[in-house]
């Protein structure tokens, strides 16, 4: 059985291929196994049994891999499975390292060819440490720090990622994307190859925008609704509230109370990230990374 796994990098434009590309082409293209935006929507049973095994912090047991197999391979149509979750490749529950092996222990016995979103290593790790901020203040204060010290970081230092890929799946069976290319030419064709789709089926919105000024990004206050739903989901992935269950449970029990509106905002004022100054270390992290990438897959940034 054909199953293409789509490795998106957070902050490469993976929410808007999950809502606005691979949930419209489900069932005409692929059968689709992700996350549906937005994520407080209900989960697809197949795709929480997938993550849940995939995140749980202790030892991977084979009854667990035999059983999520069997499920994933309960395919009732000729169409390949498409999986895409960019929580693969963040911190929680277990390392992203981990994740990837044993994603490919589960996929043992399956055609797998990646799908892999990249961008930019310098604007992509801004804008991850911009959106973590408020829960990395503490251990990283700047973004410096967080480049040279994060595993999460790691994701974006690419010839370690793209070892860590090969070295559980086949290294021919890539398709990279850039996120600079979103919705163009080179973007569509190793799609269209792939899946004979039609691009002008689908159209791409704007997602996820931030504030930016003089170079550093402004976080929104935090609401009271988000406050409590991280207190209590705690650091793990946000996709393991159950597909948003957690999250709509806590809202209407709130609100039941007759407290202040789940959406008013906390705090005094909007929180200003460090702006992105390196030291020569994260510098050339970040340059060496940039040009392995560009030479491994001829992007034209």
């Amino acid at each position: 059985m054909k199953a293409y796994v789509h490795i998106g990098l957070p902050k490469t434009a993976t929410t808007t291929l999950q809502a606005d590309l691979f949930e419209p082409g489900d069932g005409i293209y692929w059968e689709y196994l992700g996350v549906l935006q937005p994520r407080h929507r209900k989960q697809a049973a197949k795709y929480l049994d997938l993550m849940a095994v995939l995140s749980d912090n202790t030892k991977l047991s084979s009854d667990s891999v035999r059983l999520l197999r069997t499920e994933l391979s309960s395919n009732y149509s000729d169409l390949p499975l498409l999986m895409s979750e960019e929580c693969i490749t963040t911190d929680g529950g277990t390392s992203w390292q981990e994740k990837l092996s044993r994603l490919s222990v589960i996929l043992n016995g399956f055609e797998v060819k990646l799908i892999v979103s990249v961008r930019r290593p310098r604007e992509a790790l801004y804008s991850l440490y911009a959106e973590l901020y408020s829960s990395l203040a503490s251990k990283y204060p700047n973004f410096d720090d967080y480049v040279n010290d994060s595993n999460q970081a790691k994701i974006y230092r690419y010839k370690e990622l793209f070892d860590v890929l090969t070295s559980h799946f086949h290294a021919d069976a890539l398709i990279v994307i850039p996120f600079e290319e979103l919705g163009s030419d080179r973007f569509w064709s190793p799609l269209e190859s792939e899946f004979c789709l039609e691009r002008e089926k689908f159209s791409f919105g704007e997602h996820n925008a931030k504030t930016r000024s003089n170079g550093a990004y402004i976080l929104p206050n935090a609401t009271i609704g988000s406050a409590i739903h991280r207190r209590i989901a705690g650091p793990v992935c946000k996709n393991l509230s159950r597909g948003g269950l957690l999250y709509r449970g806590l809202r209407e029990l709130y609100q039941r109370s007759g407290a202040r509106s789940w959406s008013t905002s906390i705090g005094k004022k909007s929180i200003v990230v460090p702006r992105p100054q390196l030291g020569a270390s994260a510098s050339k992290i970040i340059d060496e990374s940039e040009a392995w990438i560009t030479e491994k897959f001829g992007l034209d940034w």
